[in-house]
């Protein structure tokens, strides 16, 4: 059986939104952590961050609509071919509880549970690149 794979336009534009929202989350972890605005009246969040979350929420938008084609087209298709089922499995299950963890920082939480969803939800975001690259390398090395 042939392998199912998305067009390039496709690929690249998938490719393309999950980097700015690696680099604008990844970004924002970097600047709120470690470059807070201090003022008189004690430290504050870094100018850049609500620009940087704005524009990781508009792409979080599309990259959901994208997960949504992977998960009805790619990976059904793909399936049957358990050569890379672990590695999917791996990226699918990060970007979801990415999204899952997104949605309840932006409507539900508070306080400290909040707080700890935040910190999944950075680490899990920052180390999602390795887990994309993971299977997106293996694919590569197979074309060879």
């Amino acid at each position: 059986m042939a392998s199912v794979a998305p067009s390039k336009s496709f690929r690249a534009t998938t490719i393309s939104a999950l980097l700015i929202l690696w680099v604008s989350g990844t970004l924002w972890v970097v600047l709120h952590y470690l470059f807070p605005t201090h003022t008189d009246f004690g430290t504050s969040p870094n100018p850049l961050e609500p620009t940087l979350m704005k524009v990781h929420g508009a792409i979080a938008v599309f990259a959901v609509a994208l997960l949504g084609w992977i998960g009805a087209r790619h990976v059904t298709e793909n399936w049957s071919r358990s050569r890379k089922r672990a590695s999917g499995i791996a990226v699918l299950s990060a970007y979801i509880a990415l999204v899952v963890s997104g949605y309840a920082l932006y409507y539900l939480l508070q306080d400290e549970l909040r707080m700890r969803v935040g910190q999944v939800h950075e680490v899990l975001g920052v180390a999602s690149i390795a887990i994309a690259l993971t299977h997106w390398i293996k694919r590569a090395r197979r074309a060879e």
